[in-house]
C-alpha cells in the first residue's frame, strides 16, 4: 500500500472556526463517538490539538479519525498471526505479558475511517490517491496489573497522521515518542466557561467532546512504528512513569512472535 501524504500546511483557524468544530463534533452521528474509551482519549484529544495542522479555515473542515468496535472483546486468548492476518489484515506483536507485571487481558478488532468533517455538511470519508476510501482495521490490546490497566493500539502505519508527540529516543533504529497531557472530557453541547478558555490556552487541559459527564484524566502514551505497524501504548491515570512506558515499548520492540 502506498503511504498517503497527510502532512499538509493550513492557515491558523479562527476562534469562530473553533466554535464551529465543537458544534460539528456534537452533531456527528453517535456511532462516531462510541469508540472504545481508551482509544477515544487519544483520538479525541488529537482532534482538538491538531486543529492548527489538520484544519482548513478557508474551507471549514477538520480531518479526524473515528473508530468503532464491539462492546465484547474479539479475542479473550492470545490471537495467532493467522487469525490477525485474516481478521485485521496486519499481524501486530501481541505480548502475553511484560516484565513489570502487566499481562494480556483481551483484544478487540476496531473499524476505523479517516474523515473530513465540515460545518453544516457532516462527515465525508477521505479518499486516497488511488481512489480507495481511507478505511482500515486495527487491533486494541488490553493489559492489566492488578487494578491498573493499559491499552496498546496497533494500526497500519500507512494511515498514520501527523504525530503530536516528539521523538524521545531511538532504540535499535526505531524512534520512540512520548506524550502526556490532562484531558477534560465534556458533553457535546458543553459551553466553555471563561476559566475553561484560560485553562485551554495555558495548556492545563486538552478538551474533548462526546462524553455524558465531565471527566478529567491524566493521559500518557508512547508511540513507535515497526515493520509497517504503528503501536501506541495508552495509559490513563496510570502510576507508570515516562521511563517505565518507554521500557515497555522497548520490550515490545524486542519481542518475537
Amino acid at each position: 500500500m502506498n503511504n498517503y501524504n497527510w502532512k499538509k500546511a493550513f492557515p491558523e483557524p479562527t476562534e469562530e472556526f473553533h466554535k464551529r468544530v465543537c458544534l460539528t463534533l456534537n452533531n456527528l452521528e453517535k456511532e462516531n463517538l462510541k469508540m472504545k474509551k481508551t482509544k477515544f482519549i487519544v483520538i479525541a484529544a488529537a482532534a482538538v490539538m491538531v486543529i492548527g495542522i489538520c484544519a482548513a479555515a478557508t474551507s471549514g473542515t477538520i480531518r479526524s479519525i473515528s473508530g468503532s468496535s464491539s462492546a465484547f472483546p474479539t479475542y479473550r486468548e492470545l490471537p495467532t498471526a493467522e487469525q490477525l492476518e485474516k481478521n485485521i489484515g496486519i499481524t501486530p506483536k501481541v505480548l502475553p505479558e511484560f516484565s513489570n507485571g502487566y499481562t494480556f487481558e483481551n483484544a478487540t478488532k476496531v473499524d476505523n475511517r479517516i474523515e473530513d468533517i465540515s460545518y453544516g455538511g457532516g462527515a465525508v470519508v477521505v479518499r486516497l490517491e488511488d481512489g480507495r476510501e481511507a478505511k482500515y482495521k486495527s487491533l486494541s490490546i488490553r493489559y492489566k496489573n492488578g487494578d491498573n490497566k493499559i491499552t496498546i493500539d496497533a494500526d497500519p502505519a500507512d494511515y498514520n497522521m501527523d504525530n503530536l508527540s516528539e521523538e524521545t529516543e531511538t532504540y535499535n533504529g526505531i524512534a520512540i515518542s512520548y506524550i502526556s497531557f490532562t484531558n477534560k472530557f465534556v458533553p457535546g453541547n458543553y459551553q466553555q466557561t471563561e476559566q475553561d478558555i484560560k485553562d485551554e490556552a495555558e495548556g492545563k487541559y486538552v478538551f474533548s467532546y462526546g462524553t455524558d459527564d465531565i471527566e478529567i484524566h491524566d493521559v500518557q502514551g508512547v508511540t513507535w512504528i515497526q515493520d509497517g505497524i504503528k503501536y501506541h501504548i495508552n495509559a490513563m491515570d496510570s502510576p507508570l512513569s515516562e521511563q517505565e512506558l518507554i521500557a515497555m515499548a522497548k520490550e515490545a520492540i524486542d519481542f518475537q512472535n
